[in-house]
């Protein structure tokens, strides 16, 4: 998915997607869900998938 078809989806400006992508914009928990949605991915399921990593890279001392 482009950055310009990701802002799509999200119905946003591409500036929105490209701030999140170099990390100048926050987001809050509904805008997380919409984009979990544009990805065709639960938010539960990013939450678990952002926990599994987060404790590998922890037991490998990141």
């Amino acid at each position: 998915m482009t950055q310009a078809q990701f802002a799509q989806a999200l119905e946003r400006p591409q500036s929105f997607a490209s701030d999140i992508e170099r990390g100048l914009r926050r987001l809050d928990l509904v805008q997380l869900r919409d984009i979990c949605e544009a990805l065709n991915i639960s938010l539960v399921e990013f939450v678990q998938r952002f926990e599994n990593e987060l404790a590998l890279s922890n037991r490998a001392g990141g």
